[in-house]
């Protein structure tokens, strides 16, 4: 699994970036949710104590800085260094969301573009004794500080990232989260109201009547690997578990609604 190729953006935030008036002539904004200068020319993060540089190597004048930047920063609690996140995060605006890999290992969430620079030079320095394979997932990221001494990539939630068009649907996925935290989910299969999205098999193949209403995590729990516990269907066990190591990586960096979507009626195409 190596995708040392060039990676060209998949995904883009559905947040949006504060700017003020006296920062937009440099392209330059705040994100509200990690409190991160972003340069938008440059499509990067800038650390608040590197900003003086980035503007004179990157733009090639540093007049254009307002003489009231530090109190702009200031209101809007912008940190003299911001550090690597330690799990998935929601993305910036302006930074390009590519498939990359992160590291599953507890407090870590050290995240990579390549799968062999990644896995060589964290996983074999960070982790020593435990093989990449059993601690790097693959995972949508962003270059957030590109520079070489400070470089960080960040694992994102897919969540919160839309496919090329700006959609902003991070207020119905948190809506859903709501209504589950409210107990609309009482846990059993039910047929959508809507029959524009009701899943065309399901329907043709009578699944809908033998699944409705049963509790869908036992039926989750009734699929399941081949083992010796079903050894007739052992000669299977390579097939599927090629097959799906395979696809895993393209479903994982897949956002859930685009998934959702897929399974309706709409979707079948």
């Amino acid at each position: 699994m190596d995708v040392d190729g060039a990676s060209q953006p998949l995904y883009a935030s559905a947040q949006e970036l504060i700017q003020p008036s006296a920062l937009q002539p440099l392209q330059l904004g705040i994100d509200p949710e990690h409190h991160c200068i972003v340069c938008k020319g440059c499509q990067c993060a800038v650390q608040r104590h590197a900003l003086y540089n980035h503007i004179l190597c990157s733009h090639g004048s540093v007049s254009r800085l307002p003489s009231n930047i530090n109190t702009i920063l200031d209101e809007h609690q912008v940190p003299q260094h911001i550090s690597s996140p330690q799990s998935k995060v929601i993305p910036m605006a302006s930074i390009p969301i590519i498939p990359g890999f992160m590291c599953t290992m507890p407090d870590c969430g050290a995240a990579g573009q390549f799968y062999t620079s990644f896995s060589h030079n964290h996983s074999r320095l960070a982790h020593p004794g435990i093989l990449a394979k059993d601690c790097i997932t693959p995972s949508l990221i962003q270059v957030v500080f590109p520079a070489k001494n400070d470089y960080q990539a960040w694992p994102v939630d897919p969540n919160y990232a839309t496919l090329s068009t700006p959609v902003d649907y991070a207020p119905a996925l948190d809506k859903m989260k709501h209504h589950d935290a409210q107990g609309w989910d009482d846990g059993r299969v039910h047929t959508p109201r809507d029959p524009r999205h009701v899943n065309g098999f399901l329907k043709e193949f009578g699944w809908l009547q033998i699944t409705e209403g049963k509790n869908y995590k036992e039926l989750c729990s009734l699929v399941e690997a081949p083992s010796r516990n079903n050894a007739a269907l052992l000669p299977f066990k390579d097939k599927l578990e090629e097959y799906f190591s395979r696809i895993r990586p393209i479903v994982d960096g897949m956002a859930p609604l685009i998934l959702r979507w897929i399974n309706t009626a709409e979707g079948q195409v």
